[in-house]
């Protein structure tokens, strides 16, 4: 009998140690379950934060291109006094398009571009754009008038919820235009 007694006393003192190890292992599987979560909720929060401003650059977009048509109903690429040979806005006559920059030296903060017309809400600040002309395609020549296709390059920046989210698109747009009373 003193054998059985000897017996049990050893034993209790191990299962006190698995039982810790199992409640550390416990610990380590919840606190890893935890921070993968939480990194979960950040992607998704970046990743909404980021479509909202693809949605205010698209909304950008869209403004900018209601804009060229309403702003060229008399628009006259070939006019040597809104532009210079290569096309290129010297003065920016009609707010159509600005000097030619490089993506690096546009101030999107300043008279240098455009803001939106409808305002989004959500975002950081509202998205802002410039026009540039890229060139002019005569299609017909009448003598008195002349058809052609012009061609926009359109730079959007918009902001998302947070001041760090940016997003930055570009896109090129076309408009068949009529230039009437055209001297030779």
């Amino acid at each position: 009998m003193n054998n059985q007694a000897e017996f049990k006393s050893s034993q209790q003192g191990v299962v006190l140690v698995v039982g810790l190890i199992f409640l550390v292992l416990v610990t380590l599987l919840g606190t890893t379950a935890m921070q993968t979560t939480v990194l979960e909720e950040r992607m998704a929060g970046n990743m909404r934060d980021y479509n909202l401003a693809l949605q205010a650059g698209e909304s950008a977009l869209l403004d900018a291109e209601v804009y060229i048509k309403n702003n060229t109903v008399n628009f006259n690429p070939l006019n040597e006094s809104e532009f210079d040979i290569n096309g290129s806005c010297v003065s920016g006559v009609s707010g159509l398009c600005p000097i030619i920059y490089s993506i690096q030296s546009i101030n999107f903060d300043s008279t240098d571009s455009l803001q939106v017309d409808t305002t989004v809400t959500g975002v950081y600040k509202q998205p802002r754009y410039i026009i540039e002309m890229m060139n002019f395609k005569t299609t017909s020549d009448l003598g008195f008038q002349e058809v052609g296709d012009a061609y926009f390059r359109v730079t959007i920046r918009a902001w998302g919820a947070n001041e760090n989210t940016v997003v930055q698109l570009q896109s090129i747009y076309g408009l068949s235009t009529i230039i009437e009373g055209r001297n030779k």
